[in-house]
C-alpha cells in the first residue's frame, strides 16, 4: 500500500464489514485503507498531539481516537468529519474499548489514562449525532499494593491504566472491565446501571505490562516486555497457559470466535496461536 505514514503506527482497527482497515500513527495521522484493492482512501489529521488508539465502535458509524494530550477524537465514518472532542482526561489517554450489548444498546466507551481514571462514557446525542458522554469516572488504586488480592506491597507512585479491555458475561447486563496498570491486571464488574465493583488482582507482573485482550468466551490474555503472554480465566482467576516469545510481547488480539491468538513482538514477528480442539 502506497502514500503510508512517516512515522511509527500506534494503532490498527478494522470496520466491523470487513471493507476498510483504519491505522493511527506518531505522525499525527490517521488513515483509512481499503483492504480489498489495498489502496489509501483518506488521511485524517488527528487534532491535538499523535493518536495512541484507535476503534471503531461496533455498529460501524463513528471512529473513536485517543491522544497524547489526554483528548478523545470521535469521527463520523460517513463523512470522516470529527464531531466531538472529549476532554475529561487530564493526561495521556492509552487505550480505549467500545461495547455494545444489550445492557447498553446505543453503546458504552471506555477510556484509560495516564492520570490514573478509566472513564465510562454512555452515548448521547449532540444536534444530530450519537456523542459519548461522561458517566461514570473509575478511580484506580494509588498503589500497587492497595487493590483486594496483591501480593507485591505497596509502591510510591500513583496507578496509570496503560491498557484496557471492555466484554460482556454471558447474560449481557454484567460487564466486565479489564484495567492493566504497569505490574498489575484489575478486573472490575460494571453493571447496567454502571455501578462498579471493588476490583480483584487477576494477576501481576515483574515486567511492563505493554498489552491485554479479552475474547467473547472470557479468556484474558496478558502479554509483557518478560517475553512471556499468559492465559487467564476470567470465571475462576485461574492461569490456563503461557506461551513464551523471544522478545517481549507489544500487542495482542484475539479473533472475532476466539479459536485464534494473533501477539505481536518487540523484534517485528507476528505469531498467530490456535486453541487447541
Amino acid at each position: 500500500m502506497g502514500n503510508g505514514h512517516s512515522g511509527p503506527l500506534n494503532a490498527l482497527t478494522f470496520h466491523p464489514d470487513g471493507r476498510a482497515l483504519y491505522s493511527a500513527s506518531a505522525d499525527g495521522t490517521v488513515k483509512e485503507w481499503d483492504l480489498a484493492e489495498r489502496q489509501l482512501l483518506n488521511t485524517l489529521p488527528a487534532p491535538g498531539w499523535s493518536p495512541t488508539d484507535l476503534r471503531v465502535t461496533p455498529n460501524g458509524a463513528q471512529l473513536v481516537s485517543a491522544n497524547r494530550d489526554g483528548k478523545i477524537v470521535v469521527w463520523d465514518i460517513a463523512s470522516l468529519l470529527p464531531v466531538a472532542e472529549l476532554t475529561q482526561h487530564q493526561r495521556c489517554v492509552n487505550a480505549i474499548a467500545p461495547l455494545q450489548n444489550k445492557a447498553f444498546p446505543n453503546g458504552l466507551l471506555a477510556s484509560a489514562s495516564d492520570d490514573g481514571t478509566v472513564k465510562l462514557w454512555k452515548q448521547g446525542v449532540q444536534g444530530d449525532q450519537p456523542i459519548p458522554q461522561l458517566a461514570k469516572t473509575v478511580t484506580l488504586p494509588t498503589e500497587e499494593g492497595s487493590v483486594k488480592g496483591s501480593a507485591m506491597g505497596s509502591a510510591s507512585s500513583r496507578l496509570r491504566a496503560v491498557a484496557l479491555a471492555l466484554g460482556s458475561t454471558a447474560s449481557e447486563y454484567a460487564q466486565q472491565l479489564v484495567v492493566a496498570t504497569e505490574h498489575t491486571v484489575l478486573l472490575y464488574h460494571v453493571d447496567a446501571f454502571l455501578e462498579v465493583s471493588v476490583p480483584i488482582v487477576i494477576c501481576q507482573s515483574q515486567s511492563l505490562i505493554r498489552a491485554i485482550a479479552l475474547s467473547k468466551t472470557g479468556q484474558l490474555a496478558v502479554g509483557s516486555e518478560d517475553r512471556v503472554l499468559t492465559l487467564w480465566q476470567l470465571t475462576t482467576g485461574e492461569c490456563v497457559a503461557e506461551l513464551a516469545h523471544d522478545w517481549g510481547v507489544c500487542a495482542i488480539s484475539f479473533t472475532p470466535n476466539g479459536q485464534n491468538l494473533i501477539t505481536a513482538s518487540t523484534d517485528e514477528v507476528i505469531s498467530v496461536w490456535q486453541r487447541e480442539q
